[in-house]
């Protein structure tokens, strides 16, 4: 079973080059339109649909850590960051969830 942190790592990773990060839409096809994060033709994602894509109910706990990091970093919710802030600042939010719930475990 992965933990939490395991989650979040993987999407992070997922987001790390630009190219497969998305605003605006959980994921997206190379033409640029939207699809399922789940979907096989899906080439980027916004910072939640990377952890949409590892699993569903395994990914609740890997969210709030990610909420709590949106709210600590930026006050505002994860979407928020995404859509308005940027690619940094998703990255940003990520290590900050990863530190919580490295914290926790």
């Amino acid at each position: 079973m992965t933990t939490a942190g395991g989650y979040l790592r993987a999407a992070r990773d997922t987001l790390t080059d630009p190219a497969h990060w998305t605003k605006e839409a959980y994921a997206r096809d190379r033409r640029g339109a939207a699809v399922a994060s789940n979907s096989p033709e899906a080439v980027c994602w916004c910072a939640y649909g990377a952890l949409e894509r590892l699993g569903t109910g395994e990914i609740v706990d890997a969210r709030e850590y990610l909420r709590v990091a949106a709210d600590d970093l930026f006050k505002s919710p994860p979407a928020g960051v995404n859509d308005h802030i940027g690619h940094a600042a998703v990255l940003r939010m990520y290590d900050r969830a990863i530190e919580l719930a490295e914290a926790q475990s």
